[in-house]
């Protein structure tokens, strides 16, 4: 008897996690596009990362940090200009991917700073970007190494 009850309650917690799990319906659905970095040297100055992140989920995202083999630092910062003096500011919260919406790495807003290089990055290279979001996991992304950023399109997904 006692058996019985320990299997009844064991099914009927396995349901309430079940439907709890069912229910779970704001998920993101992560694309970056056209991922393109300046060249740069070891020794030289940092570098810039641009890129389009679009979610078309029906759940906001967060993207929470970037990595690549060539730099162990690579920080996600927003431009702003106060008095004609602009200033790089991380965004150590990381940025929101808002529903169904792209958010834009670009000159002059938002973008990866890329400092302390590994290695050179030379003109018409493609390297790998890991981009770490909240929801959507790991990404990794091809970037091409471009003065002025023509360049095909490619583009990842999760």
């Amino acid at each position: 008897m006692i058996r019985k009850v320990f299997k009844l309650v064991g099914l009927l917690l396995l349901s309430i996690v079940m439907v709890a799990c069912g229910n779970t319906t704001n998920t993101s659905e992560i694309t970056v596009k056209n991922a393109w970095i300046r060249p740069g040297e070891i020794d030289g100055p940092p570098t810039v990362a641009y890129m389009e992140i679009q979610n078309t989920g029906d759940g906001t995202d967060r993207l929470l940090s970037i990595s690549a083999d060539f730099s162990n630092t690579l920080e996600v910062h927003e431009t702003q200009v106060t008095d004609g003096v602009a200033r790089m500011v991380p965004q150590e919260d990381g940025i929101e991917i808002p529903i169904n919406a792209t958010v834009e790495l670009k000159q002059g807003g938002l973008h990866v700073m890329i400092m302390a290089l590994n290695e050179d990055l030379i003109e018409g290279q493609n390297v790998e970007l890991t981009l770490k979001f909240e929801n959507a996991g790991e990404i990794v992304t091809v970037a091409n190494i471009s003065l002025d950023g023509m360049i095909t399109e490619n583009e990842q997904s999760r």
